[in-house]
């Protein structure tokens, strides 16, 4: 059995994305495009100097922009310690 979806029924799938580097090079060209079409658009930024760059992304309100401040290195090994957690299944960690 195959999945066939049309190019515009797929803009119509996906309203929410995930902006990793979120003050980079491609990511503040790509937010306003997103925000137009009622996307909803987390940016994922390292430092509060880059919060001022990103709102000013923000087009209209009426579309949602939302500023992530964490370090990408932090989220990936939290991830790991909650999979080796539920792996052993451990009371206790030392």
């Amino acid at each position: 059995m195959e999945l066939c979806i049309a190019a515009t029924d797929f803009a119509l799938l996906i309203t929410s994305v995930l902006l990793v580097g979120g003050h980079g090079k491609v990511a503040p060209l790509l937010t306003p495009l997103l925000l137009k079409r009622s996307w909803t658009v987390s940016s994922l930024i390292r430092t509060h100097d880059q919060v001022a760059a990103i709102q000013s992304l923000e087009i209209d309100q009426a579309w949602k922009l939302n500023i992530l401040l964490r370090d990408i290195v932090e989220i990936l090994l939290l991830k790991l310690v909650a999979e080796l957690l539920h792996e052993v299944k451990l009371d206790y960690i030392v």
